[in-house]
C-alpha cells in the first residue's frame, strides 16, 4: 500500500470516529429537534406544552393544539431567561420561582408529564424541618393531586395523593438521579395501573397503584418550580415541558430522550 493509500484510510478511520462521537456527545442537531418537535404538537394527547420561547416575560404560553384549559393562563412568578439546550433557544431558570396555571388534572386514570431539564443545585429555600428537597412540576396538594419532586441526592419521585386514609403514593426514581450540570430527559407515567419514572429514556423506578385519582380541591393550578406545601426549592432550568392525557410507552421516552445536545460540554 503507498504512502497516499495509508493516509486516504487514516482519514476515513478519522472522519468515522469523528461521526460516532458527535452522535455520542453532541445528540441531534436543533433542526432535527424543531422538526420532531412538530410531531409531538401534532399528538392528540398532548394537552400541555412550554416551550418558553417567549423568553422572560410575566405570562408562559401554552402551545398544545389541545381545547383543554390545563396549562393555559399561565403567569411567570419570577422564573429567569438562560440559553437552552442550544444555542438558539431559550430555557427558563427558577429557584423560589415558579409558574403558576389553569390545573391539569389526569382522566381516565392515565397521563403523562415530561420535562427537558437541568438540575443545578440547591436552592435558596428548605422543605419543613430543614429538609432539603423541590418541587419540579405538579399541583398543590399532599394527599390529593399529583407532584413530581427531588430529593437531596438529586433523585426523582413521582406522587399520586390517595385520599384521607393513606397521605401518597411515590414511584421512586432512586436507580438513576439527575447529574448536576447537565441537560436530562425525565418522564412520569401513570397508565391506571402502574406509575413509571424515567431518566434519559431509561426506567428509574415503578410502583403499582390501580386505585382512584383524588384531584386536589383548593386551589386547582398547576405549578412549575418552587411548589410551597412544605416542600423546599432547587435551582432547575427548564427547557420544554409536555403533558400528555395518555402514558407513553417505553419506545416513545426512548425515542424522545435522544434529543439531549452536548451532554457532557453545554454545562
Amino acid at each position: 500500500m503507498s504512502f497516499n493509500n495509508k493516509n486516504m484510510v487514516m482519514l476515513s478511520v478519522i472522519v468515522f470516529c469523528l461521526f460516532i462521537v458527535s452522535q455520542v456527545c453532541f445528540g441531534e442537531s436543533v433542526e432535527g429537534w424543531n422538526a420532531f418537535k412538530e410531531k409531538i404538537l401534532s399528538d392528540k394527547d398532548l394537552v400541555v406544552y412550554y416551550d418558553f420561547e417567549g423568553g422572560e416575560s410575566d405570562s408562559v404560553e401554552n402551545i398544545a393544539k389541545s381545547d383543554s384549559s390545563a396549562g393555559k393562563g399561565a403567569v411567570n412568578k419570577g422564573g429567569i431567561e438562560e440559553k437552552g439546550r442550544w444555542a438558539s433557544t431559550k430555557s427558563m431558570m427558577f429557584d423560589d420561582s415558579y409558574i403558576q396555571a389553569n390545573s391539569f388534572e389526569p382522566q381516565d386514570g392515565m397521563f403523562s408529564v415530561e420535562a427537558y431539564l437541568k438540575w443545578k443545585g440547591y436552592g435558596s429555600i428548605k422543605g419543613s424541618k430543614g429538609v432539603v428537597n423541590g418541587t419540579i412540576i405538579g399541583n398543590r396538594g399532599y394527599r390529593e393531586g399529583w407532584r413530581i419532586l427531588i430529593d437531596k441526592r438529586g433523585c426523582v419521585y413521582f406522587v399520586l395523593g390517595t385520599g384521607v386514609q393513606v397521605p401518597q403514593m411515590i414511584a421512586h426514581g432512586n436507580q438513576v438521579p439527575l447529574e448536576k450540570d447537565v441537560w436530562m430527559h425525565l418522564v412520569c407515567t401513570w397508565d391506571g395501573k402502574i406509575m413509571k419514572v424515567y431518566v434519559d429514556g431509561k426506567l428509574a423506578g415503578e410502583a403499582a397503584y390501580s386505585g382512584k385519582y383524588f384531584e386536589y380541591k383548593k386551589p386547582r393550578s398547576l405549578i412549575v418550580g418552587y411548589g410551597k406545601m412544605g416542600v423546599g426549592s432547587f435551582r432547575l432550568l427548564f427547557d420544554e415541558i409536555a403533558i400528555y392525557k395518555r402514558a407513553l410507552g417505553q419506545d416513545e421516552v426512548k425515542k424522545h430522550a435522544e434529543y439531549l445536545p452536548l451532554r457532557k460540554l453545554n454545562n
